[in-house]
């Protein structure tokens, strides 16, 4: 049975879906990578927003476009490390894309 994925899972997940783009790319990308629904990825983006780890675009027709930013970037680059040094997870999170 699949358990639940975690906020800082999805968070994570969201981060390193965003990691190797050079655009920026929309919310309708970033469902497919991620496999989150979109009310639940909008409250995450929000979140990952305000701490400054993303940054949205509007797009000429109104879209909204979202790119990871250096801090982002650093945050996730960390959050690898300490997975690296912790016996026994580094398994279960590389299902979720990190």
């Amino acid at each position: 049975m699949n358990r639940r994925r975690s906020s800082l899972e999805c968070q994570v997940v969201i981060l390193g879906a965003l990691e190797h783009q050079s655009q920026p790319i929309k919310i309708t990308h970033l469902i497919y990578r991620t496999n989150l629904n979109a009310s639940r990825l909008k409250q995450y983006l929000n979140s990952l927003k305000k701490e400054g780890l993303v940054k949205e675009f509007i797009g000429p027709q109104g879209g909204k476009y979202y790119l990871i930013t250096e801090r982002g970037t650093a945050a996730l680059s960390h959050f690898r490390q300490f997975i690296d040094i912790m016996p026994g997870k580094k398994t279960e999170v590389n299902y979720f894309g990190v």
